[in-house]
C-alpha cells in the first residue's frame, strides 16, 4: 500500500517519462561520460517522438544515448502498462543481452515502491515483472518465438545482416490489439541497405513514417571542435558516416548525401 506521497510520485512517474528517467534512471555503470544522468533536450525530443509514432526511423550519431534512453523508456512501459511485452534485436546476441542486463540493473537500483516483483526464474535473454510485463532479445540469426509483442526496437540497425527480412518477419510478431504496436529502428549510417533506403525516402519527404534525425550537432556537449577530432580519430568518410548522418556509400564505394538524385 503506497502513501499519499508514495502515490503522487507514482502517478507522476506514469504520465510522464522523461520525469521518470530524469530522477530515477542511473547509467553511470556503462559508462562514466552518464554520471549525474540527465537527459539532453533532444533525448527528450527523441522520446516524446517515439511515444507519439508508431513506425519510428532515428538516423543517429554515435553515442548520442539513444539506446540507453530507450532502454530506461523499456522499463517505464513495463512498470507502469500491465502485460506490456517488448524485445531488442541486435546485430548479435551478446549486444541484445546488454539490454537485458542493463533493465535489470536499471530496476535493482529503483526506489522499493517501483519494484512491483520479479517473475522467477529469469534468464540473460529476458526479464518479466509479476504485472505480466516483459522484455526479451533474440538473435536475428535464430528468428523469434510465435508470441505478439506491443514494441520491437531494432538497435544498431544497419549492422543487422538481412536487415530488410527481418523486419519483415518482425512485422506480423506487432500486437495488433486496442494499442498498436510500435516498431523503432535506429543506427548510424554503416552501408547500402533497407535502413539507408527509409532514411532516403524520408530525406526526400517521401515517407509515412516517423523519422528522427540526430546529427552530432544537435549535443550540446558536441561542436566544431569535437566533429574535427573525429576526423583524426578515424577516416574522414567514415566520420561522415557516423556523425553527420548525412552520407553514404554507394554500391559502388562513392560516398554520397543521403538526399541525392
Amino acid at each position: 500500500m503506497r502513501t499519499p506521497e508514495e502515490q503522487l510520485e507514482w502517478d507522476l512517474c506514469k504520465n510522464d517519462c522523461v520525469y521518470f528517467l530524469n530522477k530515477y534512471l542511473q547509467p553511470e555503470k556503462y559508462s562514466p561520460l552518464l554520471a549525474d544522468f540527465k537527459l539532453y533536450p533532444f533525448q527528450e525530443d527523441v522520446l516524446n517522438a517515439v511515444e507519439r509514432g508508431e513506425f519510428i526511423v532515428i538516423n543517429t550519431s554515435r553515442q548520442m544515448g539513444i539506446s540507453t534512453i530507450l532502454t530506461g523508456r523499456a522499463l517505464w512501459k513495463m512498470l507502469f502498462n500491465d502485460s506490456y511485452a517488448a524485445v531488442f534485436i541486435n546485430p548479435n546476441l551478446v549486444q541484445g543481452i546488454r539490454h537485458i542486463d542493463m533493465i535489470k540493473d536499471f530496476y535493482n537500483q529503483l526506489p522499493k515502491m517501483f519494484q512491483i516483483g520479479l517473475e522467477r526464474p529469469t534468464n540473460k535473454r529476458s526479464l518479466a515483472l509479476t504485472n505480466g510485463s516483459s522484455v526479451s532479445t533474440f538473435s536475428p540469426k535464430t528468428g523469434s518465438c510465435s508470441r505478439a509483442f506491443d514494441e520491437i526496437v531494432f538497435d544498431q540497425a544497419s549492422y543487422i545482416k538481412d536487415l530488410e527480412s527481418i523486419v519483415g518477419a518482425a512485422q506480423p510478431l506487432l500486437y495488433s490489439g486496442k494499442n498498436k504496436g510500435k516498431m523503432i529502428v535506429t543506427s548510424c549510417l554503416y552501408k547500402e541497405d533497407w535502413f539507408t533506403q527509409m532514411c532516403r525516402k524520408a530525406e526526400k519527404g517521401d515517407f509515412d513514417f516517423t523519422y528522427i534525425k540526430l546529427p552530432y550537432w544537435v549535443h550540446p556537449k558536441r561542436g566544431r571542435a569535437w566533429r574535427s577530432q573525429q576526423d583524426k580519430d578515424v577516416k574522414p568518410d567514415y566520420a561522415k558516416l557516423e556523425c553527420d548522418c548525412s552520407y553514404v556509400f554507394t554500391k559502388e564505394g562513392v560516398l554520397v548525401p543521403l538526399n541525392d538524385e
